[in-house]
């Protein structure tokens, strides 16, 4: 049986598909995938991260699911070099990233203050016996595309347990398969390419295939052009406009590399190559505009 449905969820549009599960499968997957939502928004007053950060420089107690965003969060900070930050949430917040993107409007020009950050994320405490975790005053958590792609990670854990034959999780073009296709196969799966290059066909059972663009989740600050993707050592957005596709064995670090591998492309820095490549088990297609793009 194959099963298979579409909803608003994360901010964007979710399709979940099963092979071989029970009738209710893509429902329950769909409710988990909600859940995690309700837990990890940076949107919603209510949502526990929310109240996480409002607790920093206190020790909380919080939720395993919570905990293990925070965890993969720190990882992704820690491998990349910290080209993946999960402490911008207050500097995109000053550059006008206030409320989920649906609502965004242009509220005019804001002043934007020289870039500190708050503390250093490194201090960030984790308590595994106590699912405890320590925030240093004054640093907020924005789990950014991350948080999607450990939703689809989870989820899809959640789903093959069930007893399905395969599940794929597509939450706004990031996609984690696990299993099998419905025809018995991998998963197929294109990926776009910017300006001239051919689309691409990828074939997957268990990874998972995250893009970012600077073009996507723009915004418009007065007469100015902004987009979601910022540099953590000037605490603005990339100065080049840049595309990146990452296939990874899991969505949460095709995520975090997407973005990593986007900002060391902006620097010029050459942190990412082959031989990282294979180190870090991902493939990345990076394109760098030419022109450089209004966003300061």
């Amino acid at each position: 049986m194959t099963d298979g449905g579409i909803r608003w969820v994360m901010g964007t549009s979710a399709t979940i598909i099963v092979s071989g599960g029970s009738t209710s499968a893509t429902a329950d997957a769909f409710v988990e995938l909600e859940a995690l939502e309700a837990i990890w928004s940076r949107f919603r007053p209510s949502s526990e991260l929310c109240r996480l950060n409002q607790a920093a420089g206190r020790i909380t107690v919080v939720s395993r699911a919570l905990y293990s965003l925070i965890e993969h969060l720190e990882s992704a900070r820690r491998l990349t070099g910290g080209r993946f930050d999960p402490t911008l949430h207050d500097r995109m917040i000053e550059l006008g990233y206030d409320r989920t993107y649906r609502e965004l409007v242009d509220s005019g020009r804001r002043a934007v203050m020289p870039f500190t950050h708050a503390a250093d994320a490194g201090e960030i405490v984790l308590l595994p016996t106590a699912s405890a975790v320590l925030l240093p005053d004054g640093v907020h958590i924005d789990p950014g595309g991350l948080g999607k792609g450990l939703g689809g990670d989870l989820v899809a854990r959640s789903v093959m347990d069930s007893g399905a034959r395969g599940v794929m999780i597509d939450i706004g073009g990031d996609i984690v398969t696990r299993g099998l296709a419905p025809d018995g196969g991998p998963w197929r799966i294109e990926i776009p390419r910017a300006g001239r290059h051919p689309a691409q066909i990828v074939e997957l059972t268990d990874g998972a295939v995250a893009t970012s663009d600077t073009s996507v989740r723009t915004w418009t600050s007065g007469s100015l052009r902004r987009h979601h993707v910022l540099d953590p050592d000037s605490g603005l957005p990339l100065t080049h406009d840049v595309e990146a596709t990452v296939i990874a064995g899991a969505g949460w670090w095709a995520e975090a590399m997407a973005t990593a591998v986007m900002v060391s492309a902006a620097r010029h820095d050459y942190w990412f190559d082959a031989r990282l490549d294979q180190q870090l088990g991902v493939t990345a297609f990076v394109t760098v505009l030419e022109s450089e793009s209004a966003h300061a």
